[in-house]
């Protein structure tokens, strides 16, 4: 398996830090960690990466409108990760 460059988009410091720790561990590059959308965006432009593990709610913007503009210029696969309870009784609100 060839180590990935990944994008993280994660404003919780801590949760952030630990996911690179995590994926560098594993012997990935984390070309770059930030936490609000334009910084995403920005990132993603910049670093060409191979995966974007991005939360769907970010203090400053959204994880989900960051990987659209990203997508109207380049194909990077994407996860959508998120800390908040999703509810089950609305299939709508299923992410």
């Amino acid at each position: 398996m060839r180590a990935l460059r990944i994008l993280v988009v994660e404003d919780n410091a801590v949760i952030g830090m630990l996911l690179a720790m995590t994926l560098q561990a594993m012997g990935h590059e984390v070309c770059a960690t930030e936490t609000t959308e334009d910084g995403a965006v920005a990132a993603a432009l910049r670093c060409s990466p191979d995966l974007m593990i991005v939360d769907v709610t970010l203090g400053g913007g959204s994880g989900i409108h960051a990987v659209e503009t990203v997508l109207r210029t380049r194909h990077v696969p994407h996860v959508y990760m998120s800390g908040a309870p999703v509810r089950t009784d609305r299939p709508e609100s299923v992410v």
